[in-house]
Formats: structure tokens, sequence, C-alpha cells
């Protein structure tokens, strides 16, 4: 089944700390054919990631197709946090958007990420909300 891959599970993935069964959990994510990225989702793993590692990390994430964000999903974002603000959730700008790019293209979001609970109760998100396998 297609999915878009959430940062949390980009950042568990190449977090040089995290537990073994942890790193093999998301490993069979991230190399699973049926796995997309998008924009928002590059930019955040990027932005945590160590200078010396970007390279890597670029290249990695180039092996994995990406869904484009048109622009009118900027404003269907922001109606979406206005929907979510209404029913008591306050979600931060990129969840939103990564949220609207996933119900544009029908592509289900698979993350560890509880906060997008709050985003599919307020709007048609499917979601695969994953535990960590830790221990």
């Amino acid at each position: 089944m297609e999915q878009v891959i959430d940062s949390s599970i980009w950042i568990d993935h190449l977090r040089a700390s995290s537990p073994l069964r942890l790193k093999k959990q998301t490993h069979t994510i991230i190399i699973s054919p049926d796995m997309f990225i998008c924009e928002p989702v590059h930019f955040e793993i990027l932005r945590a990631a160590p200078f010396q590692e970007r390279g890597y990390i670029e290249r990695l994430t180039l092996t994995i197709p990406s869904l484009l964000t048109p622009k009118e999903l900027w404003k269907e974002a922001l109606q979406l946090d206005r929907v979510c603000c209404k029913a008591g959730f306050r979600i931060n700008l990129m969840d939103l958007l990564i949220a609207q790019i996933c119900i544009h293209h029908h592509f289900p979001l698979i993350t560890f990420d509880r906060h997008f609970l709050s985003i599919a109760k307020c709007s048609d998100l499917e979601l695969n909300l994953l535990k960590r396998e830790i221990s």
C-alpha cells in the first residue's frame, strides 16, 4: 500500500542512538517500494540532520519517490488549521502541510507521531500510526 513516510520515522532511522529493533523497523519501512516522501518531510529531516550528514540524507531521500506540493495546498492547510483549532487542536504548520499533501494525493501517512491523530479526527487524513519497537 502506497504511503508517505513522516519525519518521525526518518529521524528515528537516521539517529545513531536509536535501538536496533527500532532501526530495523524503520529500515523496513524506508526500503519498501510503496513508500513516498513529500517536500515538507524532506525539509524537516534535512533541517534536523547534522551538517556533515546532509549529503548522505539528500542522496538517500532522492531514492524515494516524492509527492509535489501544489501551491494551493498552503491555503488548504490553513483551512485545515481553522478546522483543527475549532475542534480544540493546535497543530504546527509543517504537520498541517504534510497532512494536506497526503489528503490531496489520497495517500495515507505512516508515522510514530500521535499529533496526526488530531488532524485525522478533523479531516480525511488516512493515518497509519505505528508504535515504536524499542525493546
